[in-house]
């Protein structure tokens, strides 16, 4: 369980053990709001978690359940080892009508293959949507 001090009260959520260390949990934050009852959801990133790859950074959905306890309801994960998923995270309301669309992660360390041989051609960068 990680626990955070926020506020007036403590701010607390689980997440799966081998997630819990030098992950930078929290590197990146925002707020959205996916749901039409005005429920808030938190999106917080780690880029160094642990995705499809080691290394490769998860992002978290968390949704208050109660008071100051968050539970991700959402894992997305990084699909390239070192690519930083999670560094930025945002949100998007292309519609205008009040409620988010769109979730954009920024992987600035992922690399593209080389068209010359079969090495990675070096840190191009991705945004997933």
């Amino acid at each position: 369980e990680r626990r955070w001090q926020c506020g007036d009260g403590l701010f607390s959520f689980h997440m799966a053990e081998q997630n819990k260390f030098h992950d930078y949990m929290g590197y990146s934050v925002t707020s959205a709001r996916f749901h039409s009852d005005g429920r808030v959801s938190y999106v917080a990133g780690a880029p160094r978690g642990e995705g499809l790859e080691l290394f490769s950074g998860v992002v978290f959905v968390l949704t208050n359940h109660y008071k100051f306890h968050w539970t991700p309801v959402s894992t997305l994960k990084g699909h390239q080892m070192g690519e930083y998923y999670g560094a930025c995270v945002t949100v998007i309301d292309v519609d205008q009508d009040g409620i988010d669309d769109v979730l954009a992660v920024g992987a600035p360390m992922h690399s593209i293959k080389s068209t010359t041989e079969d090495a990675l051609g070096g840190d191009q960068g991705r945004v997933y949507l």
